[in-house]
């Protein structure tokens, strides 16, 4: 796209002229770039602002105020390091003499540029953040804020402040490799600049929703099933997370809420609830395995996992980026005679102001030997910024 250049260049010292450039964008392309091993970040934004650049080749000052634009992506790569060390195991042979200088490249000197950036941050642009293997951790970011950003080229200084409030996103983690899970992250959750990128720090909640019966936890509830959040929370820097793990019923009434949390209550049980309702879709018993207590399988609960997530890309492949898709078959037996089987479809319309949320699905009672369809459907759409209807 366009930007308006207008420059002024001073030759009075012709071995150093002096220079002032401006710069006015229009939905401007001013960052594409591809992955690499080194690289810290890397993708595409679009901007629209001001850029100021003025000095000389020993002395560049550049500001910035701009506001990033629609299809920006960037991604934030956090790498594992480790140290070079000399190994005397590795003898050289027959190497005729040469003059160091010759094979030596000159050192490197940094460009002069002392930068200032005053960032508006827009929904438009997705930020993600890419943590090393030992954190198991990917995320993918919407929101809005206000970031000053400052980098000395020559001193390797780079400063960041400012709050990112988040409106959306995913976090994705992979518990031991078995299986990949999106949550969707809670508007309103935070990522704090305070000075060192690295020590960005995170106050996120996501969570990953399944349908669960009650019955394991609570005999009295057999045959109730419902919609369970495994909410998992996020705090502290690039170098050290700290995970939590609850549950919550967004959608049961009052009396089972309060039956749930009276069998769920230290951390160590939470903790076990959370990721038995990821592995096997169930809570944990404190007898045994839920899976296995329920009536069913781990193999068919596995079979389960592997038919939702082929339902989820199936589905993902038809309807395309814009739209959440999530797949849930559920067995009581293993045997598949009397799945039920659920679909949720969610997307945001007409620059997110319209949403759209709907959940059908297919249930066999065997009592009755009847197919049931059921299915709720939901649209919002934003009048302003305060009404919704």
């Amino acid at each position: 796209n366009k930007a308006i250049a207008s420059a002024d260049i001073n030759y009075e010292d012709l071995t150093n002229p002096k220079f002032d450039l401006n710069l006015d964008l229009n939905n401007f392309m001013v960052l594409n770039t591809e992955t690499r091993t080194d690289s810290l970040f890397y993708g595409k934004l679009f901007a629209t602002g001001n850029v100021k650049i003025k000095g000389d080749m020993n002395d560049i000052q550049a500001h910035m105020n701009i506001k990033n634009e629609k299809n920006s992506k960037i991604t934030i790569s956090i790498h594992e390091t480790s140290e070079a060390v000399d190994y005397d195991g590795i003898v050289y042979i027959n190497v005729p003499d040469q003059d160091s200088s010759q094979i030596m490249p000159p050192p490197e000197v940094p460009l002069p540029l002392d930068l200032t950036m005053a960032l508006t941050v827009t929904k438009d642009i997705q930020i993600g953040v890419v943590m090393n293997s030992s954190t198991s951790l990917n995320m993918s970011m919407n929101g809005t804020g206000l970031i000053d950003f400052t980098y000395d080229m020559a001193a390797d200084n780079m400063r960041t402040f400012g709050d990112y409030t988040l409106t959306g996103g995913t976090v994705r983690i992979r518990p031991q490799n078995i299986k990949t899970y999106d949550f969707k992250i809670v508007p309103g959750s935070k990522v704090r600049l305070i000075g060192d990128p690295m020590r960005s720090t995170f106050d996120i909640t996501a969570y990953y929703r399944v349908n669960a019966a009650l019955a394991t936890l609570d005999p009295n509830l057999s045959g109730v099933k419902v919609p369970v959040n495994c909410v998992l929370g996020i705090k502290g820097d690039m170098n050290k997370m700290d995970l939590t793990y609850d549950i919550e019923l967004p959608e049961a009434s009052d009396d089972i809420k309060q039956r749930v949390n009276a069998a769920i209550v230290t951390d160590d049980q939470k903790t076990q609830n959370f990721a038995n309702l990821l592995l096997f879709g169930s809570f944990y018993s404190s007898s045994g395995n839920s899976a296995v207590n329920a009536g069913g399988n781990v193999i068919s609960s596995v079979a389960s996992n592997l038919l939702s997530g082929g339902l989820d890309a199936l589905f993902g492949s038809v309807l395309g980026n814009n739209w959440q898709i999530g797949t849930n078959i559920d067995t009581k037996d293993g045997s598949f005679e009397d799945a039920d089987v659920s679909v949720s479809v969610s997307t945001n319309l007409l620059d997110d102001k319209l949403k759209l949320n709907t959940n059908i699905g297919y249930r066999k009672d065997q009592t009755q030997q009847t197919d049931n369809f059921v299915g709720d459907f939901e649209v919002e759409y934003q009048l302003s910024n305060t009404v919704r209807l």
